[in-house]
């Protein structure tokens, strides 16, 4: 079997269980993700055709295997009628054409005053994968650079190095949050990141034995072991960590959760409370393992995919509530937030900002380095961290600062 896609033209054979996105990476296709195929930002839209120059199908023949519940939230009955899927999702049962929408203007958002202003413009639709260098490197298994401390910090600053980056980041998927809760992570051949599997929780009721993380064993042990390896050779890191929000969605399925915030919104936030509590303790794990920055992100839970009503009743202000909790921690470092949640917590107005130049000619993460203390937290956002080795002149630095507002505090 084999997608075509369009408008360029490319055909690719399709290994066997593979989505459309997967498909597409491995190929050099691109299509927009901000979750990097994690499944749960709702971006990668695409439309789909029976391509029947490679056979002919009988009427009314699927072309994919069945969607779940996930589609059915992101897309509206008309879009999935007129062909519209998501590529995270997809997996083809037959030949097809994919087109891929050429980028568009900026997103217009909801903002609290009512207006619809341009979100925040991300570029980085390029998904985090290992490079097959870096496993050739070190001749080691493709998976344990995701899963052992030393082959951990050795990709990571190989990584760094290869791409002129003054900062080695990690982890090197999403994911790791989700499964120290006990979500199941699907390891698939190499080449690919891993993913959420089966859901941990399948009812609202059930969040009453959502456990505490054990930060002493698994990958998230792992990982902050990484940061004291990199630390201790002098690499100045970042930790990637996943929203509340985000991490509550690979545990249980979007139309439970939704279904949930309507019916026992209370569950549901006394589920999120915890998920808070334990990423505080995280991001203070790593600031005392030696990282100098936090990257925080929540795909899932930004105010064009959940929309203005839930982001500034739950997941945005869990996203608030857990950085003036984060604000507290010492030592500390910068905590820089995903210019697309930085974005909805302004229009919100959920936070302020305060934005300030640089002379010369700098890349971003020597933006964030220049105002770096150890003793303190600093709360950045409006920019994207995931392409830090980029140097521009005038590079700007936008710290955020949260009214003490007692619905958020």
């Amino acid at each position: 079997m084999f997608i075509t896609f369009l408008p360029e033209g490319h055909r690719c054979r399709i290994r066997r269980n593979e989505t459309i996105l997967e498909t597409a990476r491995r190929n050099g296709v691109a299509i927009d993700s901000s979750c990097h195929g994690t499944r749960c930002c709702g971006r990668c839209r695409v439309r789909v055709a029976a391509d029947e120059r490679e056979e002919k199908l009988p009427a009314g023949e699927p072309l994919l295997r069945p969607a779940d519940n996930r589609e059915r939230m992101a897309l509206s009955p008309a879009e999935r009628n007129d062909g519209w899927h998501l590529a995270c999702l997809s997996i083809p049962r037959h030949s097809i054409f994919v087109t891929v929408p050429s980028p568009a203007r900026p997103l217009l958002i909801p903002t609290a005053d009512g207006e619809r202003l341009p979100g925040f413009d991300c570029n980085h639709a390029g998904s985090e994968e290992i490079p097959p260098f870096v496993i050739r490197k070190f001749g080691a298994s493709y998976w344990d650079a995701y899963q052992y401390a030393p082959l951990m910090s050795a990709a990571a600053s190989l990584i760094a190095d290869s791409n002129g980056d003054p900062v080695c980041k990690l982890p090197f998927c999403v994911t790791i949050e989700a499964g120290a809760f006990g979500a199941e992570i699907v390891f698939p051949e190499a080449g690919h990141l891993p993913l959420p599997g089966g859901y941990r929780f399948h009812s609202v009721q059930e969040l009453v034995d959502l456990p505490d993380i054990d930060f002493s064993k698994g990958r998230i042990a792992e990982v902050l072991r990484a940061i004291r390896l990199l630390h201790a050779v002098g690499r100045p890191c970042v930790l990637k960590v996943e929203a509340p929000f985000t991490v509550l969605s690979m545990l249980m399925d979007s139309m439970v959760l939704f279904r949930g915030l309507r019916k026992e919104r209370n569950l549901i936030e006394t589920a999120m409370a915890k998920i808070r509590r334990n990423l505080v303790r995280y991001i203070g794990l790593a600031f005392e393992a030696g990282a100098e920055m936090i990257s925080y992100a929540d795909p899932s839970g930004v105010v064009e995919f959940v929309g203005p009503k839930i982001f500034r009743e739950v997941s945005g202000r869990e996203t608030v509530r857990l950085l003036k909790e984060v604000a507290g921690l010492s030592p500390g470092g910068i905590v820089h937030v995903c210019g697309k949640t930085s974005t909805s917590l302004e229009y919100m107005h959920l936070c302020t900002s305060e934005t300030y130049e640089l002379t010369g000619k700098h890349n971003f993460a020597e933006a964030l380095l220049s105002v770096y203390d150890r003793h303190k937290v600093s709360i950045t956002g409006h920019n994207c961290i995931l392409v830090t080795a980029v140097p521009i002149p005038h590079q700007k630095v936008s710290f955020l600062h949260f009214p003490d507002d007692p619905d958020t505090g």
